[in-house]
């Protein structure tokens, strides 16, 4: 599913595919590159080629234009994870599967990994509801551990839903610190089986 090449709904208003093209790009740009409270309107109108009327006619505030840019790139992941975690009954494979494919689309897409968890401001993430998102995928998980002996089976579907988000916050910041010069795959790769003894049992004294 490319969300590019299909317009993209703004609240009650429809962005056509036409304007999408050239704005949006131009967005994750300055969105990547520039403090979120210093971006402005204006620039980012003169960069696309577009009047400002003709941006207001789809955005009232940039607030409405990076949060319409994330969750764009919010629905591609989600499909993405939905596609490549089919199937697989092993619990630590399928928390590390759904993970891997986000920093697998973040190393494609790094600008979005920029706008989405080191610029967008947290009130933003609060009003788009993301710490409120479906648990369905949460909630196979949680199955999937309680089902394997091995694991703690007291552990919620909450905590496993906090602990994907302190990984996504964790290696993304770690990407970002590092100089972005390497990939968020590999930088998850090497942690992961040390995220994943949270859900061991504990050892009996």
């Amino acid at each position: 599913m490319n969300t590019m090449e299909t317009d993209v709904k703004n609240s009650e208003v429809t962005i056509p595919l036409k304007i999408k093209s050239r704005l949006f790009p131009v967005m994750e740009i300055v969105f990547s590159e520039t403090d979120f409270n210093k971006v402005r309107i204006t620039d980012i109108a003169k960069m696309a080629g577009m009047s400002l009327a003709t941006v207001y006619r789809y955005f009232d505030s940039k607030e409405d234009m990076i949060v319409a840019l994330t969750e764009e790139h919010l629905n591609e992941i989600e499909f993405r994870v939905h596609e490549y975690s089919r199937g697989i009954g092993n619990a630590k494979e399928l928390f590390r599967r759904r993970l891997w494919v986000i920093f697998d689309y973040y190393d494609e897409h790094p600008r979005t990994a920029v706008i989405c968890l080191i610029m967008l401001p947290v009130y933003k993430w609060v009003e788009m509801n993301y710490y409120q998102l479906p648990e369905k995928g949460f909630a196979e998980l949680c199955e999937a551990i309680k089902s394997d002996e091995t694991l703690d089976n007291s552990i919620d579907v909450h905590i496993i839903k906090d602990m994907g988000y302190m990984i996504l916050n964790r290696v993304v910041q770690l990407w970002y610190y590092k100089g972005k010069n390497s990939k968020m795959t590999a930088i998850f790769d090497e942690k992961f089986d040390y995220f994943w003894k949270v859900f061991l049992k504990s050892e009996k004294v």
